[in-house]
């Protein structure tokens, strides 16, 4: 009988966001706003338990499906800019209407705009060729796949009595497994941004869902077993190898409001200088598109920023 059963954590984010760290140092919000450089960990899951029945000539088919999907990636934040950044704009100036904004509406955004410069900034990610002294290897070292992914899924389809061609029936049993592990480009889809506003005691951070993995691939394994009366059952095995970032296809947040920058989502949370972090976890509502069925999920994001480089 096939079981599911979820891969080995990823010793990278059992030790930066599970296991209890010693407490950061204390810290106040001019030190949060003029940070030069925060530290991002973060792990993005995807979890989904379906079960669905679908009709065609044949008769009906029941099937049932569970998939864990696993990445995490570590960026640092080193373009940093004091006052509003691309989110917080965002949030400002509306849904762009492709309309050229009046001369009172630019003259009311740019009083906002002066409101909001003494206790908001802005981080995005400049890479190492914003770091002094940063070799080219170092470079080269930052557009390669380094993060750790997995991915388990599991669909059984079955159906009892179905009618073939020649009017003969059978049942079918037809297990589809996906399973892989590897490395990705974490932030491949959806800017990763740091938005902060040291007066609301907010922060805005925006996470990807999805990656590059620049052709990594796993092995989907099809097995089908057919039984028609007073025969042996019949088995069909099919393997083949899929690239890491074309399943699931059509993974997506369900939430409007979670969308962000480039593909991304948008969490927000409450600013606690003293705790020298800042530290959440928030899930959202997903979907995948599964033998052409819109399957729902959980989509989970996890995540630490530190004004110190993490410690491996």
């Amino acid at each position: 009988m096939n079981r599911f059963v979820p891969a080995a954590p990823i010793p990278l984010l059992a030790l930066a966001l599970v296991a209890v760290a010693a407490p950061a140092a204390a810290s106040t919000a001019e030190e949060f706003l003029n940070a030069p450089v925060w530290y991002l960990e973060y792990e993005v899951s995807f979890t989904s338990e379906h079960s669905g029945s679908s009709t065609d000539a044949s008769g009906t088919i029941a099937s049932t499906s569970k998939m864990e999907r696993v990445f995490s990636g570590t960026e640092k934040l080193n373009l940093h800019s004091l006052g509003p950044g691309p989110l917080a704009m965002n949030a400002l100036t509306g849904s762009s209407t492709g309309e050229q904004p009046s001369l009172a509406d630019q003259q009311k955004l740019a009083t906002q705009m002066m409101a909001l410069m003494d206790h908001t900034a802005n981080w995005l990610v400049g890479g190492p060729g914003m770091d002094e002294g940063a070799t080219d290897a170092e470079i080269t070292a930052s557009m390669m796949p380094a993060s750790p992914f997995r991915m388990d899924y599991l669909r059984v389809d079955s159906g009892k009595g179905l009618t073939d061609e020649m009017g003969e029936k059978f049942d079918l049993t037809r297990t589809t497994t996906v399973k892989g592990a590897g490395k990705v480009l974490a932030g491949g889809f959806g800017a990763v941004i740091l938005e902060m506003d040291t007066a609301a005691k907010t922060y805005t951070l925006s996470l990807p869902i999805g990656f590059n993995a620049m052709s990594a691939t796993m092995q989907q394994e099809i097995i089908g077993i057919t039984q028609y009366p007073g025969s042996a059952p019949t088995e069909d095995r099919q393997s083949r190898d899929i690239p890491f970032d074309l399943f699931p296809s059509g993974l997506a947040l369900v939430e409007e409001q979670a969308g962000g920058m480039g593909g991304g989502a948008i969490l927000h949370g409450k600013l606690d200088p003293a705790a020298g972090r800042i530290a959440g976890e928030q899930s959202f509502k997903g979907h995948y598109v599964d033998a052409n069925e819109t399957t729902p999920g959980t989509v989970r994001f996890r995540y630490t920023l530190t004004m110190t480089p993490p410690k491996n």
